[in-house]
């Protein structure tokens, strides 16, 4: 086994949030409980291709091809996952706001295994709170629309899944807006 892997990784959730909710002031943690299951599986998914649904097929994404928006329209993709058993799919799509025409931007992929959680670091339990509860999960995929151009600023996220398994990895791909 490598010296870093996933199942290393989430043991410093829980403890990390008791350290934050430890430092605010008049806060005393005494006493944490924890459930959770354990399987000696170590598979995981790995992300994939990107794909964009156009004119009834799915096109694969990529340096060569970028994602093709329309100015006010949904712009349909999906997250392939590719696993020991096979592939699987998760779709997301995003409204593209009429005012982004003629602009450029990027769609990120990151499998929640890849992203860090801020929660700890809050400067109150309400924040600490919140924070957690959007906390994406390991076995989730965030995805991330982001467009900017002169004076335009775009950024929209959704949260796929969760799936069957912890996702690892991370894609990024340009869109070109119509």
């Amino acid at each position: 086994m490598a010296w870093w892997c996933w199942h290393y990784e989430a043991s410093f959730d829980l403890p990390d949030v008791l350290f934050g909710l430890s430092q605010l002031d008049g806060v005393t943690v005494t006493s944490a409980t924890a459930e959770g299951d354990v399987t000696d599986s170590k598979a995981t998914y790995t992300l994939g291709a990107v794909q964009q649904y156009r004119q009834g097929a799915w096109v694969t994404l990529g340096r060569q091809e970028p994602a093709l928006a329309v100015a006010g329209k949904k712009l349909l993709l999906r997250q392939v996952l590719n696993g020991p058993s096979g592939q699987r799919t998760v779709p997301v799509s995003f409204t593209v706001p009429a005012r982004a025409a003629g602009q450029r931007g990027s769609i990120s992929m990151t499998g929640g295994n890849f992203l860090y959680s801020e929660a700890a670091y809050q400067s109150s339990l309400a924040k600490i709170l919140k924070a957690v509860r959007e906390q994406v999960r390991n076995d989730e995929v965030q995805a991330d629309l982001s467009i900017f151009g002169r004076k335009l600023q775009i950024q929209k996220r959704h949260v796929l899944g969760p799936v069957d398994m912890v996702v690892n990895g991370n894609r990024r791909v340009r869109v070109v807006v119509r």
